[in-house]
């Protein structure tokens, strides 16, 4: 069943199903990852141990991305969901119980594979929803949401604390939560009856390099920010507390934004909206040092800049959904995603060697950099092809 095959009241239960699915989802991930590395932390481990279980992380999605869907095709979107949340809820349930370090460590990879079934049937589903009229509103809803729920994951552990069991059941309980509103609305799912061929991930990413693209620079730029903005904060005057303010500034911006970015990709040219916003980013990393100079100046500049950098993803998404359809869909977001946590790896190293090389502006020069040479791809290239995307067995 496609998002065209849907009466208006069986698009809304969908709609709410997968929106409430993935903001479950989403508070989850960025309650496990601080509990891991607190985890790991009180059993006396390193903080390169710690790196290694983010780096598991993504290397499960990398790993068992290139597979995820054969298996959607074969077991069905909804089966598949079940069980990707089945494989993170256990392993959540499993890590307070155990100080073994290779058991944690598998965990985390066996989270990965979960997180990664769940995010892929989840994105597939919403691209499958909407007409093409209002597939930028419906995108940009998701992605709000989405971030809304990233965001609200460490907001919770501040009331629930970080020690002990108890976080991770609850964490579980709201993943397990989230599935019941997809299985009530699983006889809507949509049907990914056509097989994935051999070169389908390589066909996608062909077919749409632009839409890819966007979402290894969102991941270049968030990866980057996240990891490193803080540290440049510090270095700019900024105490410890206000250069984390500085990040949760622009991860509002990542979540208020995406909505009217989504809006207007209704009603422009996407491919224009991508150039403007790619210009919007290298403008805000631009005014970033001197607006730190300025009181207030450097919030709007970050709120903005934040809403850009998300925006690549909504965009990129929007983008996919308007060239694949039905089973060659499930392989495109799935290339999608891959290309996103590739860019999460990538950028902070790339930004970090930027910065040590330049401290502390060469994290603004590499993404500045970044966001120009995507710009000048968009204006070379203008709006990808509107032929059809090429099918999956071709590759």
């Amino acid at each position: 069943m496609t998002g065209r095959d849907l009466t208006p009241t069986e698009r809304a239960l969908c709609l709410t199903a997968v929106l409430s699915g993935a903001f479950g989802v989403g508070l989850t991930i960025s309650m496990a990852t601080p509990l891991v590395s607190l985890t790991l932390e009180r059993l006396g481990h390193s903080t390169f141990v710690v790196g290694v279980a983010a780096a598991i992380y993504a290397g499960a999605i990398l790993l068992v991305g290139p597979f995820i869907p054969a298996l959607i095709h074969r077991m069905g979107p909804v089966p598949a969901l079940a069980l990707g949340t089945a494989l993170s809820a256990l392993a959540l349930l499993s890590i307070p119980f155990t100080a073994a370090l290779g058991l944690i460590l598998a965990l985390r990879f066996a989270m990965g594979i979960g997180n990664a079934l769940e995010w892929v049937v989840s994105e597939t589903w919403i691209n499958a929803l909407p007409a093409e009229g209002s597939r930028g509103r419906v995108v940009g809803l998701y992605a709000t949401v989405w971030g809304a729920g990233i965001a609200g994951g460490p907001l919770l552990l501040t009331l629930i604390g970080t020690e002990g069991a108890l976080p991770f059941l609850i964490a579980a309980g709201i993943l397990a939560a989230a599935l019941v509103p997809l299985l009530l609305a699983r006889r809507l799912a949509p049907r990914l009856e056509k097989p994935a061929a051999r070169g389908a991930l390589r066909s996608a990413f062909r077919a749409a390099p632009l839409a890819v693209s966007a979402a290894f620079l969102c991941g270049v730029g968030e990866g980057s920010v996240f990891s490193l903005f803080p540290i440049y904060g510090l270095a700019s005057g900024f105490d410890s507390a206000t250069a984390v303010l500085l990040t949760s500034v622009f991860s509002a911006g990542a979540i208020a934004l995406q909505a009217p970015i989504g809006w207007m990709a209704d009603r422009m040219d996407r491919g224009r909206v991508l150039a403007i916003v790619a210009l919007l980013s290298a403008l805000c990393i631009a005014l970033v040092a001197p607006a730190l100079e300025l009181p207030y100046a450097v919030w709007p500049v970050l709120f903005i800049w934040g809403g850009s950098v998300a925006a690549f993803y909504t965009l990129g998404l929007i983008l996919l959904g308007e060239r694949f359809q039905d089973g060659d869909l499930a392989s495109a977001n799935t290339v999608y995603i891959l290309a996103y946590t590739i860019g999460m790896i990538v950028g902070p190293l790339v930004s970090g060697g930027a910065m040590r090389l330049w401290h502390p502006h060469g994290l603004l020069l590499a993404l500045g950099a970044a966001s120009l040479l995507y710009a000048l791809a968009v204006f070379r290239r203008g709006t990808e092809d509107r032929v059809a995307a090429p099918s999956a067995a071709e590759g």
